[in-house]
């Protein structure tokens, strides 16, 4: 039974892969009156508790307009093989 289920795993070749990315960045946002946590985290894609912590907040602390709050949006897309999926392909459409 385990040779059937080693000799079904996938070889994965580690030259065929790209490296994994980071997308997005580091910025500054000053607050303006109204801003909340819960707006800037649907606008720059962070959760909540993460702008919370990196800020030295509380999640339910009341934001002061005019102060400035670090907003850290970077993301790790992963790594996918060369031939995944080829470039030149196209996905087929709803039947």
């Amino acid at each position: 039974m385990l040779a059937a289920v080693l000799s079904a795993t996938p070889f994965v070749d580690a030259q065929n892969i790209d490296s994994p990315t980071i997308t997005g960045g580091v910025a500054s946002h000053v607050l303006v009156r109204g801003d909340t946590l819960t707006s800037l985290s649907a606008r720059y894609g962070v959760p909540v508790q993460a702008l919370a912590l990196d800020n030295g907040r509380d999640a339910a602390t009341r934001l002061a307009a005019g102060r400035t709050l670090r907003i850290d949006n970077r993301h790790i897309v992963p790594a996918v093989p060369h031939d995944a999926v080829p470039h030149d392909s196209v996905l087929p459409g709803p039947r």
